[in-house]
């Protein structure tokens, strides 16, 4: 399994696994025996104040958990937008991607609901 983005997803060696091994119990016994086998191949972490390079600051978030963070809270935003709001969003969007908006939707009470694209 991967991680992109806050998604997960399978990889060719997960997928292949999946077909090899149809029994869940054996699928789950040989994907905890791969993750062992790769967590003794990782580096070793320092434990002790001694150990650790106080060149260093150590960052309070890792790149990942940024980039979940960000994408959760953009989520959040667009989840709570009013409709007019969203509508002049995707327009300038479509704008940024080269589309020219002709015309809007004038608000409440529009038979129009959507930009007319070109």
């Amino acid at each position: 399994m991967i991680k992109d983005k806050g998604i997960w997803s399978a990889t060719d060696d997960g997928l292949a696994a999946a077909q090899k091994y149809l029994d869940p119990e054996a699928f789950m016994h040989e994907a905890e025996a791969h993750y062992a086998a790769w967590v003794t191949e990782q580096p070793k972490k320092p434990t002790t104040p001694d150990e650790t390079d106080h060149k260093q600051e150590p960052s309070s978030f890792t790149v990942e958990e940024a980039e979940e963070t960000a994408f959760a809270e953009v989520a959040q935003h667009l989840a709570t937008m009013g409709p007019y709001d969203l509508q002049n969003l995707v327009a300038g969007l479509l704008r940024g991607m080269g589309y020219s908006v002709r015309g809007r939707s004038p608000g409440k009470g529009s038979r129009r609901r959507h930009p007319r694209l070109s």
